[in-house]
């Protein structure tokens, strides 16, 4: 998602819009008798949601990397190949059968 690249793409619309378009369909959306008006609102909704989208991304992007920068991913593997191997005694809980 490229929030810039819609921003680009909106631009023109923005510029020959002859008014402030009011929030896509709301009532005064609704009342708006210029449908030139009504398409930038509807346009202008999915600018924000393109901008939505692309934060979204992006913190999913950054938290992976803090996740995969956590740990040494190799040991951790390691470790759990151990404890899932023959030569490891499982421990039990008192008084669990």
């Amino acid at each position: 998602m490229s929030f810039s690249l819609a921003l680009q793409w909106i631009t023109p619309f923005l510029e020959h819009c002859p008014s402030a378009p009011p929030p896509a369909f709301s009532p005064q959306w609704q009342d708006e008798p210029d449908e030139q008006v009504r398409f930038v609102s509807v346009l202008v909704s999915a600018l924000q949601w393109a901008m939505q989208a692309e934060a979204r991304q992006d913190a999913l992007q950054n938290a992976s990397h803090e996740i995969s920068d956590a740990l040494d991913w190799a040991t951790e593997a390691q470790h759990l190949g151990y404890r899932n191997s023959a030569s490891h005694i499982k421990r039990q809980m008192k008084g669990a059968a």
